[in-house]
């Protein structure tokens, strides 16, 4: 029973004995044939990334900035609209102004959707965070900072959503509106959330991201077609509805990209190409009844739909308005095949008119004339650390009723040229540790509900126990022995029944006692992968983003990019292993780019906001399509005018000069006087700081608990003598707790006076100036030694600015930020450590005192760019009971010889996790076959 369970791994060469082959074949006599299992499908990575990619296209392309200061809590989504309408500048300018106006740019065709004479009027309906209605009124913001909010004019009149907390979310946040259900937005009147009679508002842009649950890949082995009564296909074709009647001038749709797209499109124009019938636009294995043939009846002298198999894109009783031949545009009546025949098949029906399934095209009756052109998108490409594969639909009615307009195309080209690479990774995105948002969350973990949660994972049996096993072993399983990994190898975690696990020091204890055994296991499952991929990766150093609500024949160690964020997903449980704690809600919305510090939330649960984030549309992306939909009739006329044969040289020469669109002081020059005053002197400073590194360290943060603003009840802490790394005794329990072993552990008893923060931090407070001013010789003599490789020429110019005081492990830190003074970035930052400035070693003690670090950020904001960490490029460093204070300046280049020794052996990092010979086996085959199309440099 339990090898028909968990099947054993195929061996080769081996043959059954007689007896064992007669029962197997008796056995498996009266079953019928399965399908794949989905954990049969899982496949380890063995190639490692960017394996195509030289390190040059790698530092070039891949790379992110310095974050420069930057916070979650900045208004970066602003700066990333910001950026997009600085790429169309002139076009969009053209656009919005009034039709009389010219110029030597070309001329407006005026009236565009979003002028003065023809408002913007937005809709939506299943569009979550209602993140067009977001971006719309970033937009606005950032047009009047550039001298063109008076050309563009929106108006929001109405959201449609049918979950009751995205319902009090929206009506908190926006002022139009709000129905509950777009299958009855068509009601003669509907009626509002509140159960008011309200008739729905005009419109002219129609924005709706139908439902994607039943067309996900994520739902591979369940998918469900549009015909098939799933909320996919009932939120799509009650849209459809809506344009029918209501017939906006312009829709957007926004869907995964596994939906049926041709389908739907065929859906709105009411026009099928016969010569696609034979494709598998189906995305089901099809549902019973929708096979076959098309069907028509003849009834009061039309011909009427009867049955539709799943590969068209028509509806139950849809009219033949006739066929188009060729690409021929006029419409052709259709003749039915004989008065006496009430039936006939699509066959029988072009047989008789003489329809060509090659060419021609089948039309049926529509209310009004749509055109539709779709294209895929990804958000990573749009400046958010996001991999989100979407596709998105423009729908607009065509002038002159041309079904062959191509209007689609420049909306296409203008979404394509607003594309902007990641500039910053996922951690600078996310909220730093002690935020007040994160500080609660963890402060729930340890309430109540958190140890109402631990009860029932320490009540849980062994989940390996294949006796008693649930459908999820199979999973963990099948991993395992596909990587290559000990079926018992937990290095990470140990964890065992009934609540056991000793995990790494840097994660949050009270969340993974909250986790039930399969999660942490396969946490263990994609450490292992991490460490047996071909290069191999420590998950505790290295950024990754594992969604561990998610089986372990589905998740993948690593995304397609190094520190891009996968998928955001409604009920996705996401881990960050290098930080050592989930992804809370507001992150995800902030990696949506939805802008959670400016909205009004309620009693939003951290499952509700993740939801919120996982059906919301990317902001950025949503915002690239609607500025295209405003644009794209201007791009074609000045197309037309032009002598370019390519949309995409017309684009780039109509949008290269707008010097006067980019907002004011958004060029960082480090010229700007900032200030004229005394320089700061920091000797006084230094030294009295220095004599409280000691206080500093006794009163600084001890232990992961304590991480989030928390201060620990135990007086008693272990700490290494090597690497510093802490714990408090109360984190450290026998059964559940942080894994000290490997370290030189000392205990340390610290009473509540010298552990008290608060008390250090107001006295820290008292000696910390509120600004800085650095000296202007000092630094041109810095540029001069480097030819100002590290650009900090005209610095002495700005004021540094206290930003925070943070408390970290062994030590404090001050911030100070010296920012442009127009748009307020920071364009340099001087750091100043109290407490343990550098950590022992096994040659040398540690260093207590103080350390000011600076560095410059014009490297990360003006061309040419540096890709990467900016290192300080001074160091201040003033140690406890020196009395004299040292700065050294970082050398640009320098060469060293490096001489490593050893002795003995041990077990190499993958040994330790547990990967088998079995894995090494597998990767030294994938090498040797990848090898040949590639030539590899000495190591």
């Amino acid at each position: 029973e339990w090898e028909e369970f968990f099947p054993p791994p195929a061996t080769k060469g081996r043959k059954k004995s007689g007896a064992a082959a007669k029962k197997s074949s008796e056995a498996a006599e009266p079953k019928k044939k399965e399908g794949k299992k989905m954990y049969e499908s899982f496949k380890p990575m063995s190639n490692p990334i960017y394996m195509d990619m030289s390190l040059d296209e790698i530092q070039k392309t891949k790379s992110f900035l310095d974050p420069c200061g930057m916070e979650a809590t900045d208004d970066i989504i602003d700066r990333l609209v910001g950026q997009q309408l600085e790429k169309i500048g002139n076009l969009l300018h053209r656009a919005l102004r009034p039709p009389e106006s010219s110029g030597s740019k070309g001329t407006s065709v005026g009236g565009s959707l979003g002028s003065q004479t023809n408002p913007l009027v937005l809709g939506t309906a299943c569009s979550g965070t209602d993140a067009p209605a977001l971006a719309l009124t970033i937009v606005q913001e950032q047009l009047e900072r550039r001298g063109m909010g008076h050309l563009f004019k929106h108006d929001h009149v109405f959201s449609c959503e049918v979950e009751p907390y995205k319902q009090a979310y929206l009506a908190r946040n926006f002022d139009s509106k709000l129905y509950p259900d777009i299958s009855k937005l068509c009601d003669d009147p509907p009626r509002d959330v509140y159960g008011q009679e309200q008739p729905l508002p005009e419109f002219n842009l129609f924005v709706a991201g139908t439902s994607c649950k039943n067309f996900s890949m994520l739902m591979s082995n369940k998918r469900i077609d549009i015909e098939d009564k799933g909320c996919s296909g009932e939120t799509f074709l009650a849209a459809c509805e809506l344009l029918f009647k209501e017939k906006p001038k312009y829709a957007i749709f926004e869907n995964v990209i596994g939906a049926p797209w041709e389908k739907m499109s065929e859906y709105i124009t009411g026009r099928v190409k016969l010569s696609s019938c034979d494709s598998n636009k189906s995305i089901s294995k099809g549902t019973k009844g929708k096979e076959g043939e098309l069907e028509f009846l003849f009834e009061n002298n039309k011909i009427v739909v009867h049955k539709v198999p799943s590969v068209f894109g028509v509806r139950c009783g849809a009219v033949v308005d006739g066929y188009c031949k060729g690409s021929s545009t006029k419409v052709i009546a259709v003749k039915w095949p004989g008065k006496s025949k009430k039936n006939c098949t699509l066959t029988e029906l072009m047989k008789h008119n003489g329809i060509s399934k090659k060419d021609d095209t089948l039309v049926f009756e529509n209310e009004v004339m749509y055109c539709t052109h779709y294209s895929k998108v990804d958000t990573k490409q749009y400046g958010l650390p996001q991999t989100r594969l979407r596709t998105y639909m423009f729908v607009w009615r065509p002038d002159d009723d041309n079904f062959d307009d191509d209007l689609g195309q420049y909306w296409e080209a203008i979404l394509k040229y607003l594309e902007s690479p990641v500039r910053h990774s996922l951690e600078s995105f996310i909220l730093e540790v002690d935020h007040d948002i994160i500080r609660v969350f963890r402060e729930a973990l340890n309430g109540p509900a958190g140890r109402h949660t631990h009860r029932g994972v320490n009540q849980a049996p062994d989940f390996w126990n294949k006796e008693n096993a649930n459908a999820n072993l199979p999973h963990n399983m099948t991993a395992r022995e596909r990587l290559g990994l000990d079926e018992f190898a937990r290095p990470q975690t140990k964890w065992g029944p009934f609540g056991e696990m000793h995990i790494p020091p840097h994660w949050w204890l009270e969340y993974l006692k909250c986790q039930g055994q399969r999660s942490v296991d396969l946490l263990e499952i994609l450490h292992g992968s991490a460490a047996r991929d071909a290069e191999s990766h420590d998950s505790n150093f290295a950024s990754f983003f594992w969604n561990i609500s998610q089986n372990a024949s589905k998740e993948k160690h690593r995304s397609a990019v190094s520190g891009i964020a996968g998928c955001i997903t409604p009920g996705g449980d996401v881990f960050l292993p290098h930080a050592g704690r989930p992804l809370l809600g507001c992150e995800k919305l902030l990696l949506q780019g939805i802008p959670y510090f400016r909205l009004l939330l309620g009693n939003e649960t951290e499952v509700q906001l993740g939801d919120l984030a996982g059906n919301a549309m990317s902001l950025t992306v949503v915002c690239a399509t609607m500025l295209a939909a405003m644009t794209c009739k201007q791009l074609r006329k000045d197309h037309q005018a032009s002598s370019n044969k390519d949309i995409h040289a017309t684009l780039n020469s109509v949008t290269a000069d707008h010097p006067f669109y980019k907002a004011k002081g958004a060029e960082l020059d480090g010229q700007i006087k900032q200030f004229d005053g005394e320089v700061t002197d920091t000797k006084p400073l230094f030294l009295k700081l220095s004599e409280l590194a000691e206080s500093a360290i006794k009163s600084s943060i001890w232990c992961t608990c304590e991480t989030s603003g928390r201060i620990s009840h135990s007086s008693d802490f272990l700490r290494c003598a090597v690497c510093s790394v802490a714990s408090c005794r109360d984190c450290c329990h026998g059964k559940q707790g942080y894994q000290l072993d490997s370290h030189d552990i000392k205990d340390v008893h610290l009473t509540s006076d010298e552990h008290d923060s608060n008390s250090f931090e107001m006295t820290l407070r008292s000696l910390m100036p509120p600004s800085l001013h650095m000296d202007k010789e000092g630094l041109d003599k810095m540029a001069s030694l480097c030819d100002d490789k590290y650009r900090v020429d005209g610095l002495s110019d700005y004021v540094f600015v206290l930003h925070r005081i943070k408390r970290h492990r062994m030590k404090w830190i001050a911030v100070y930020y010296a920012r442009d003074g127009v748009i307020g970035e920071a364009v340099a930052e001087f750091k100043i450590i109290i407490g343990e400035v550098e950590s022992r070693s096994e040659t040398a003690d540690r260093v207590i005192g103080v350390q000011g670090e600076l560095k410059s950020f014009f490297p990360a904001r003006k061309e040419p760019l540096q890709f990467g960490n900016i290192e300080p490029c001074a160091i201040a460093r003033q140690c406890t009971g020196d009395l004299n204070m040292k700065w050294a300046m970082r050398a640009p280049e320098s060469t060293t010889c490096l001489k490593v020794v050893g002795h003995g052996s041990t077990d190499s990092f993958r040994v330790q996790v547990g990967l088998t010979k079995d894995a090494d086996a597998e990767l030294k085959e994938n090498a040797s076959a990848k090898i040949k199309a590639k030539k590899f440099g000495a190591a």
